[in-house]
């Protein structure tokens, strides 16, 4: 996720976006980060899980009146929106979400060059090493080799597939001696390319 993030804050200032890598518990760092820079909005990446709930909760507490706005970017249908009730079964929420496509199912605008210039405090570029080795990680684990971090590989990769294999998909996906998948969930997973075109 961090050497991902590396090619956004590169994509982020050619655009005249400031980049920020807050480190520390987000209902510590995120309102001072709000309240110092005046920030109208915070937006967040739904996620399930117990932990994150807690943190967006945290976070929305301490900014107040700030809103805090949840968007879906994992799912093309917001997960709140693709059924009114709790499913148990792929072919029951299938249709309900197939219905729901051409409301969701469209291309992301082009993000353009910002006209308007961020006044406050930028800070240096990322200290992208730092911020990795300040991790307590368990370096017996190695790093994954076959997934190069970040949108632009994650895009070839999902050529890869489509030139290669997408034609086994269908019949021989659940075969573990074929290779069938499109090996894109690293980076479904961490946000650096989306299931909308």
């Amino acid at each position: 996720m961090l050497r991902g993030l590396k090619e956004v804050e590169e994509e982020c200032v050619a655009l005249g976006i400031p980049f920020f890598l807050l480190r520390g518990n987000a209902q510590d760092t995120i309102p001072g980060f709000v309240e110092e820079h005046k920030v109208g909005m915070v937006v967040t990446d739904y996620c399930p899980i117990r932990i994150t709930r807690t943190w967006r909760d945290g976070v929305a507490d301490k900014v107040k009146p700030v809103p805090v706005i949840e968007v879906d970017a994992h799912n093309i249908v917001p997960v709140w929106e693709a059924s009114p009730k709790l499913e148990t079964a792929a072919r029951t929420i299938r249709s309900k979400i197939t219905k729901q496509l051409p409301t969701y199912l469209t291309p992301f605008p082009p993000v353009q060059p910002q006209k308007v210039a961020w006044t406050g405090a930028v800070s240096d570029k990322v200290d992208w090493e730092a911020a990795l080795t300040s991790l307590k990680l368990d370096a017996a684990v190695p790093e994954v080799t076959w997934a190069t971090p970040g949108a632009k590989a994650g895009m070839s990769n999902l050529e890869t597939f489509l030139a290669t294999r997408v034609g086994k998909f269908a019949t021989k996906r659940n075969d573990p001696n074929e290779d069938a998948c499109s090996d894109m969930s690293p980076w479904l997973h961490f946000g650096q390319v989306s299931p909308t075109p």
